[in-house]
């Protein structure tokens, strides 16, 4: 088990701390088809490595090749974080993992070579995942690999699709991570898509959990309002 004492992770989305997130921290972001998923999970890592941390992303929805691109896309340039080995993107799309503890092991290993320097971990999705095994090894995967991430005092984000799932799955593993974020669409009079982004719980952290819109721009998510 690690020993060393961390910072907090500083993560700017409304609704959380100033002072950040505490190492070891697990949290599910829950959203539906186009609520901007990936994007978020690109905005995350990309605020940490520019933060001088390390960063892993399990891509299961899309090919490596398409998550750089989605990086481009937003104006960020991965390829060099890739080389010099400050982030790592993970290929279960084209490499279909035999078992979950094959996508376990992948993970823990290379979190372990990360260390010690502070790590994000995003994983892209548990909804595409559960295509390969039964869903429910939904809530005990997040447990176990939860427990490892704390031991390595990482800041992880495991991405659930919302409409995919039962209510009770999801909520399950809500109940093992350390946090719930929240991502809705609703539709305007006018035909216009509104999103909305929340912190729905927070273990053990005073936070706001009102809803509050954003906009997904050529530079990733904007939200309209910081201070709630």
């Amino acid at each position: 088990m690690s020993t060393i004492q961390r910072k907090a992770f500083r993560v700017f989305l409304p609704g959380l701390p100033e002072g950040g997130l505490r190492p070891g921290t697990t949290l599910i972001l829950v959203a539906p088809p186009g609520g901007g998923k990936t994007t978020f999970c690109l905005q995350f890592l990309w605020e940490g490595l520019k933060q001088g941390e390390k960063g892993a992303l399990v891509c299961f929805d899309a090919p490596v090749s398409d998550y750089l691109e989605y990086f481009r896309g937003f104006g960020h340039e991965a390829e060099p974080y890739v080389d010099r080995g400050s982030l790592h993107l993970i290929d279960f799309f084209d490499r279909k993992p035999e078992s979950i503890g094959e996508v376990s092991s992948t993970i823990e290993s290379i979190m372990e070579h990360l260390q010690p320097e502070p790590t994000r971990l995003a994983v892209d999705s548990l909804s595409a995942m559960g295509l390969y095994f039964q869903e429910d090894f939904l809530p005990p995967w997040v447990l176990h690999i939860r427990a490892s991430l704390k031991e390595k005092n990482a800041l992880a984000c495991l991405v659930i699709d919302s409409e995919v799932h039962p209510k009770a799955l999801v909520s399950a593993s809500q109940t093992v991570s350390d946090g719930m974020l929240q991502m809705k669409i609703e539709e305007a009079p006018s035909g216009e898509l509104r999103r909305f982004f929340r912190a729905y719980n927070l273990k053990g952290v005073a936070h706001s959990t009102k809803w509050v819109p954003y906009q997904i721009t050529s530079e990733g998510i904007k939200y309209l309002v910081y201070k709630i």
